[in-house]
């Protein structure tokens, strides 16, 4: 599932459930019409996406060709789909930031 929202100028798609050979072709549609529909930087937020593999690096890799440092990625600090993006470099190569998802304060019982 996605779904895209307009924050602080920039263009969040909030990508929940797994990204792989199944599912790329609806990624690459959903950051394509972002591409198109918003004026700033697209971040791409992964912090609910549990499995991203070879197929999702590519759709991204080739986002990023495209648009260039228009498009960055938020992940959690840790992490499978953390590790893929560093396992394969692609934390080099596309602007990769923490989670921008802030917690939620912890609840305290008496």
């Amino acid at each position: 599932m996605y779904e895209l929202e307009t924050s602080q100028g920039a263009t969040l798609l909030r990508v929940s459930g797994a990204i792989d050979d199944s599912s790329k072709a609806a990624f690459r549609e959903v950051l394509d019409f972002a591409r198109l529909n918003a004026a700033g930087q697209i971040i791409v937020v992964l912090d609910d996406c549990p499995y991203f593999d070879a197929a999702g690096i590519s759709v991204l890799m080739q986002a990023h060709n495209a648009w260039g440092t228009r498009l960055s990625v938020s992940l959690p600090g840790a992490g499978i789909v953390r590790r893929v993006f560093a396992v394969t470099g692609v934390d080099r190569v596309i602007n990769v930031k923490d989670s921008i998802v802030a917690p939620m304060p912890a609840l305290v019982l008496s």
